[in-house]
């Protein structure tokens, strides 16, 4: 948040939600602020920061399970709506790869949970 050269000036976190690797979930802006978190999507959407580069905890996969699931439910949405950062086209401009996991995988594994739940019922 430091103006630059040491950074890059934002008034606030760009993410409403930061996973950390011990799979604390810290709350970043309100979900009814825009966030700063991909360019062109940031007024419709809700930024979740995985921390880490390659390798996540499996702590930290659960509470992004969690969280994300808990996001969709309460705003009746599908995992169809789960999109990772390099998904974007903005982000693909700017070289972003995050969170280096297929999206594909990211919504199987939330779905996978869904229909586990519903068949546990």
């Amino acid at each position: 948040m430091s103006p630059p050269p040491d950074g890059r000036g934002f008034h606030d976190i760009g993410y409403h939600y930061v996973i950390l690797s011990d799979g604390t979930i810290q709350t970043g802006r309100p979900e009814n602020e825009e966030g700063a978190h991909c360019e062109h999507h940031n007024i419709d959407s809700i930024g979740i920061c995985l921390v880490g580069k390659i390798e996540f905890t499996l702590l930290a996969l659960e509470s992004l399970r969690v969280l994300t699931r808990a996001i969709l439910l309460k705003n009746n949405l599908k995992f169809e709506s789960v999109f990772c950062h390099y998904e974007f086209d903005t982000a693909k401009i700017q070289g972003k790869t995050c969170p280096n996991l297929p999206g594909c995988l990211v919504r199987a594994y939330i779905k996978n949970e869904e229909d586990n739940h519903a068949s546990a019922s």
